[in-house]
């Protein structure tokens, strides 16, 4: 769970199942309750994992983060550079690290980085694009990109949202 300041709202993170599987049901009742519940300002189903990253010797655990709408994922999530402050915009050509997890890694943008995955086997990207994040280890890639190397159907296991008004305070106790 986490919670940043973006534009005047409360931007929050909230793992829904240690599965990461929900039932139509609960989906149903979920998407309901952010519906009708007025401090809720908008919301993104995204799928979540804790993935190791691989670089030469290097190694670091990092959240793998996966936007189900690439057009909504700006709302949540600002990328870009922290020195010159250029935007990026998450595609699928490659993967978006936040700064430290680069630092860590020691790669640069155009770089080719492993994900290492006991569950799914070891997988191959370029780094696109490396952002400021102060926040955790991240890496972002597009459902398109999830999708083919995994091989698999993308699941939502995760819900960002953004509160205004007195939900931000409730959210806050």
């Amino acid at each position: 769970f986490f919670a940043q300041d973006i534009e005047g709202s409360i931007a929050h993170a909230a793992m829904l199942k240690e599965q990461g599987i929900l039932t139509e049901e609960e989906k149903e009742n979920l998407s309901a309750y952010i519906e009708e519940e007025e401090g809720i300002k908008e919301s993104l189903d995204v799928n979540m994992r804790t993935v190791t990253l691989v670089h030469d010797s290097n190694k670091r655990e990092a959240y793998q983060t996966v936007p189900e709408d690439l057009g909504q994922i700006d709302e949540f999530v600002k990328f870009h550079d922290r020195v010159g402050k250029e935007e990026y915009t998450l595609g699928d050509d490659g993967v978006i690290l936040s700064e430290k997890t680069a630092k860590m890694l020691d790669v640069k943008e155009g770089d080719t980085i492993e994900i290492e995955d006991t569950d799914f086997g070891n997988h191959k990207v370029k780094v696109a694009n490396i952002c400021e994040n102060y926040m955790g280890h991240y890496m972002y890639m597009s459902r398109n990109l999830y999708e083919e190397i995994y091989d698999e159907e993308f699941t939502v296991n995760c819900i960002y949202f953004k509160t205004v008004g007195e939900t931000n305070a409730k959210m806050e106790e």
